[in-house]
């Protein structure tokens, strides 16, 4: 290639016949920028592009669907970010400075662990970048089971946890029979009723960790 002829606003006027020229667009715009190359034997072919130019960062913006849920739980991200040209999104759900989607919509995150979680957004155009974080509080879970279902007042009612490998790690407040009173703080605990009728047991966990997570 002998020759380059550079149109960098597309009004037929050469503004640069360098092969490796740069340019400063005078304002925000989307332009058509075009380059002739020329052979020595005459032959030519014409390349075009379009060059996007604003001088305004995007607001990157983002709603998730829930900020407070159980661990195991999916939360959904709408993305409502403005700003013109914005060319890349990169969402860090949990927080450990790994992208984990750069799609403007990106699929469900499931949270595993319990914890505060501080979900960013950056959206990022020609101008600058900006990034949104919002704080995910994933608690633990308090789901359990009776066994037996049924019995009377001799029964020992065994009451066991369906939680995650790290049982340790959280507190068990149990309310037998729904009086606001906490009868026992063991993880896997045995009540007899002294009562007959049906009860209604109440198990409040929360985690060791600082701020305390809990769920009911």
């Amino acid at each position: 290639i002998t020759g380059w002829e550079w149109d960098f606003d597309n009004n037929s006027v050469v503004d640069s016949t360098s092969q490796s020229p740069s340019h400063t667009y005078p304002a925000a715009g989307s332009y058509s920028a075009t380059l002739k190359a020329t052979n020595s034997s005459g032959n030519h072919t014409t390349a075009l592009v379009t060059v996007n130019v604003t001088d305004v960062a995007p607001v990157a913006d983002y709603t998730p669907s829930s900020t407070s849920l159980v661990v195991g739980s999916q939360v959904s991200f709408t993305n409502s970010s403005t700003g013109d040209y914005i060319s890349a999104y990169a969402w860090d759900f949990d927080g450990d400075t790994v992208v984990d989607s750069t799609d403007q919509n990106p699929a469900n995150f499931t949270y595993s662990q319990v914890g505060i979680f501080n979900a960013a957004l950056t959206a990022t155009n020609p101008a600058g970048s900006h990034t949104k974080t919002t704080a995910i509080n994933v608690n633990p879970s308090a789901t359990f089971t009776i066994s037996p279902a049924s019995g009377n007042t001799n029964t020992d009612f065994t009451f066991p946890l369906a939680v995650a490998a790290d049982a340790g790690n959280y507190t068990y407040s149990w309310d037998f029979d729904n009086n606001g009173s906490v009868e026992s703080t063991s993880a896997t605990p045995t009540h007899k009723f002294t009562s007959s009728g049906a009860k209604t047991v109440k198990l409040t966990v929360a985690s060791i960790a600082t701020p305390a997570l809990t769920s009911n």
